[in-house]
C-alpha cells in the first residue's frame, strides 16, 4: 500500500494524472493515502469525483410529491366526502411539494436511512389518516387524521436525521480508532 502512495506522489511530480483504476482504488478506500493527499489530488483535478445521477433524485422527489397530493385529494374528497376549495388545494400542494423536496434532498445526498424512515413515516401517516377518516363519527376525524399525518411525517424525518447523525459519528469514531 505504501507503493501506491509513492506512485501517486511520483506521478504528481511528473504532472501525469492517475489511471482510472488508481482513481477507483482511491474512491473505494483501498489505499492508505491520507485525507490530505486525497484532497490535494481532488483539488488539483487529478481525481474526478463521480457525478450523481440527477434524473434519479428529481424523479423520486416528483413521484413522492404527486403521490402525496393524490393521496390527500382522495382522502379528503372521496373518503370524507368534503368539497375541495382553493385553500385546501393550496395546503395539499404545499405539503406535497415539501414532502417531494425532502425526498429529493435525501436521495441527492444519499441519506438512505433518513429516506427510509421518512417514507415509512409518510406511509404510516397516510394510513393512520385514512383510518381516522373512516372510524370517526364525532366529526373530529378530519382534523385528527391530518394531525396524525403531520405527526408521523415529523417523527419519520426526525428519527431519520438522528439515525444518520448516529451513523456519521459512529463511522467517525471507528475511523479515528483505526
Amino acid at each position: 500500500m505504501l507503493y501506491v502512495r509513492k506512485t501517486f506522489i511520483a506521478r504528481r511530480s511528473r504532472k501525469r494524472a492517475p489511471t482510472v483504476k488508481e482513481q477507483e482504488l482511491f474512491l473505494l478506500g483501498k489505499s492508505l493515502i491520507d485525507d490530505k493527499m486525497l484532497v490535494l489530488l481532488i483539488n488539483t483535478g487529478e481525481i474526478h469525483m463521480p457525478k450523481s445521477n440527477k434524473k434519479i433524485y428529481w424523479t423520486s422527489g416528483l413521484l413522492v410529491a404527486v403521490l402525496s397530493f393524490i393521496l390527500h385529494l382522495v382522502g379528503i374528497s372521496v373518503i370524507l366526502g368534503s368539497e375541495i376549495n382553493m385553500k385546501n388545494l393550496a395546503a395539499f400542494l404545499g405539503f406535497s411539494i415539501a414532502a417531494g423536496l425532502i425526498t429529493l434532498l435525501l436521495v441527492r445526498f444519499r441519506f438512505k436511512i433518513a429516506l427510509t424512515l421518512f417514507l415509512a413515516g409518510l406511509f404510516i401517516g397516510f394510513f393512520e389518516m385514512y383510518l381516522l377518516f373512516l372510524r370517526d363519527s364525532s366529526g373530529w376525524g378530519d382534523l385528527a387524521g391530518l394531525i396524525s399525518l403531520f405527526m408521523w411525517v415529523f417523527i419519520g424525518i426526525g428519527l431519520g436525521v438522528f439515525a444518520e447523525l448516529g451513523v456519521y459519528y459512529y463511522r467517525k469514531i471507528i475511523k479515528k480508532n483505526e
